[in-house]
């Protein structure tokens, strides 16, 4: 597809969810939603009809109706899908790409990233508030970086090469180790997955330290065996299970040319550049090695700027690709923010002097639909938080083959789909300036009268693993 005269939109990932409604008054054994027992058929005249199970369908399904309330469906919550009953009978699904709850002994609780300090092992160490896996980031005054651990016992730690840290300024998710080299921050952040590291590297002269030019990090493993994709960035594979549990996707690093430039976001319009990473050793230890040449040699770049590298536990959640970089994996945002790109932008725009044309893939990995069960409708809802201008120009989504960490422009799913679905398309223009605020985007993704059967195979089938795309 040929670049289009459209400009590059962003969407912020946190907010997208996708949502099912399905009909069922009494829903039929077959027509039941996933993850949920089947209600009780309706009772002959006269009959007893039997107490619902408690937390079941139907006894979110009967309080609704009395209460005139939507009742959440227990047994169906998941960390990323939630079904509520509706007071007319029917039943809502939403399904989000990512965590957005965890299961505690306390039941179910929202998910939080926010860092705090707490003591473990008699010392003192910052952790996330409330996140489905193990991330520690250290306290300053060691070498103590940061580990993930994905609670099935494989773990990956990083420490510092050159010294101790120092004490780190906590900003919700986000902790600033200030100057750990002249002109140097360190900035680790914290999300649902795992945990990015962004260099700031202010100036010239800071650059050109000796020590930011070999730039690495030690790493210890606990039950993996790291090594190189190949491709720039670096696995852990499980000892014991044989399969990637652990993930760096390739570096990715901006300067302050752009509006809204941080070590938290490359600005507006959200560009940022690749760099690769390769494994060494230091002192008797491995190492995770910076590609510092590809960002120190570039021209026309203003500083401070900010490199990053993030761990993860391998979950593909979002994906985006770019024209520009046709071998590059944007997994799970590849940088420190959650946001996406969608649209084209002309090389006098961005620093790096490329045309770029982006999509982006969000997928949704829910039990499927039973063939039978009666889906009215399913919309997609995504957060627009920047656009080139105010004029509305032209999106679309599709639903198409699966993605995952080696999606790239070159190997996509829109490719890899014979026959993608075009589900709705449209005309926005979200985040420009007050006249254009901000706003969500929806996108419906299937009606009950039409787009309903796709090549003798029943709609709501495809949401076992839904692959939703949107492009210009």
């Amino acid at each position: 597809m040929g670049p289009s005269p459209a400009f590059l939109r962003r969407a912020c990932v946190p907010a997208l969810a996708l949502s099912l409604l399905v009909s069922g008054l009494v829903v039929p054994a077959a027509a039941a939603l996933p993850g949920l027992q089947p209600a009780e058929a309706t009772p002959a005249a006269g009959a007893e009809e039997p107490t619902p199970e408690p937390g079941s369908e139907r006894a979110a399904q009967v309080e609704a109706k009395a209460s005139g309330e939507k009742v959440v469906v227990d047994s169906a919550t998941t960390p990323t899908d939630q079904t509520v009953a509706n007071p007319d009978g029917t039943f809502t699904r939403t399904m989000n790409t990512a965590p957005v709850r965890m299961e505690t002994s306390q039941g179910w609780v929202d998910i939080s990233t926010d860092l705090v300090k707490t003591v473990e092992d008699g010392k003192t160490v910052i952790k996330p508030e409330q996140v489905p896996i193990d991330v520690t980031l250290g306290a300053g005054g060691s070498n103590v970086m940061a580990s993930i651990d994905d609670k099935d016992g494989h773990s990956i730690e990083q420490s510092w090469p050159f010294g101790s840290l120092p004490v780190p300024v906590l900003v919700e998710n986000t902790a600033t180790y200030r100057q750990v080299l002249p002109g140097v921050d360190l900035v680790q952040i914290a999300n649902k997955t795992g945990v990015s590291q962004v260099l700031k590297i202010e100036s010239a002269e800071a650059a050109g330290d000796p020590r930011v030019a070999q730039m690495r990090f030690f790493l210890d493993t606990g039950n993996t065996t790291v090594a190189e994709t190949g491709e720039g960035a670096i696995t852990a594979t499980g000892s014991d299970t044989g399969e990637v549990e652990l993930h760096m996707s390739g570096g990715q690093w901006w300067d302050s040319s752009q509006p809204g430039s941080s070590a938290l976001d490359p600005g507006t319009p959200g560009l940022t550049r690749p760099f690769e990473f390769t494994l060494g050793e230091d002192a008797g230890k491995q190492t995770q090695v910076f590609g510092m040449d590809e960002i120190l040699d570039a021209s026309d770049v203003q500083y401070p700027i900010y490199v990053d590298p993030p761990w993860n536990v391998l979950r593909t959640d979002y994906v985006m690709v770019d024209t520009a970089y046709p071998t590059t994996s944007y997994w799970n945002g590849a940088f420190g923010t959650s946001t996406q790109n969608v649209g084209y932008l002309p090389p006098n725009w961005p620093t790096d002097l490329k045309s770029h044309l982006a999509r982006s893939y969000f997928q949704f990995e829910g039990k499927p639909f039973d063939a039978t069960a009666n889906l009215i409708n399913a919309r997609f809802e995504i957060l627009e938080t920047w656009s080139a201008s105010c004029t509305p120009t032209g999106i679309a989504s599709w639903v198409t083959s699966p993605v995952g960490p080696a999606t790239t422009w070159n190997n996509q799913g829109f490719n890899d789909t014979p026959d993608p679905i075009r589900t709705d398309r449209g005309n926005v223009a979200k985040g420009w300036s007050s006249a254009c605020p901000a706003g969500s985007v929806d996108a419906v993704l299937a009606y009950q009268e039409h787009a309903f059967l796709h090549g003798g195979i029943r709609y709501p089938q495809r949401f076992g693993c839904l692959c939703v795309v949107c492009q210009l």
